[in-house]
């Protein structure tokens, strides 16, 4: 990013700050925990979802490349060339848990469309509420602290 590239002593700054600061360090570790939950390709299905697909991907594009910005700027300051690389037993355990959320979304994703759906009648459409609630709270439950 540009202020790494005009101000180099900023970026040793923050890197001294994620060295000796206890509470910087735990403010970097949460952001990187948040951030390797994150799954910008199941996001961006979620934003094919509205009726106006223009502004969604034009919003989504936006959230992406700022993620991807937020990403590589925590790495140069934690010195990592991948998120959660000072903990593997949370990447590890993060890990086995998107094989449990990444269908959940899925499934998410196809009720959302059905109780969406202007065709379907709103007696049916109701049907699809209460799946639709339990899978807000499983993947609510799944994300945990940033759920």
């Amino acid at each position: 990013a540009r202020w790494r590239e005009d101000k180099p002593e900023r970026l040793q700054a923050l890197r001294d700050m994620y060295r000796h600061w206890p509470f910087f360090r735990a403010l970097m570790g949460n952001i990187g925990m948040a951030m390797a939950k994150t799954d910008m390709a199941i996001a961006g299905e979620y934003a094919g979802l509205p009726n106006d697909r223009d502004a969604a991907t034009a919003i989504y594009r936006k959230i992406q490349a700022e993620f991807e910005s937020s990403q590589a700027e925590m790495l140069a300051i934690v010195g990592a060339d991948h998120l959660l690389a000072d903990n593997p037993t949370l990447a590890f355990s993060l890990q086995r848990r998107n094989v449990y959320m990444e269908p959940l979304n899925h499934i998410q994703l196809a009720l959302l469309r059905r109780y969406r759906n202007d065709e379907t009648p709103p007696e049916f459409r109701e049907i699809w509420l209460d799946p639709l609630l339990r899978t807000i709270n499983a993947i609510s439950a799944g994300q945990r602290n940033t759920g």
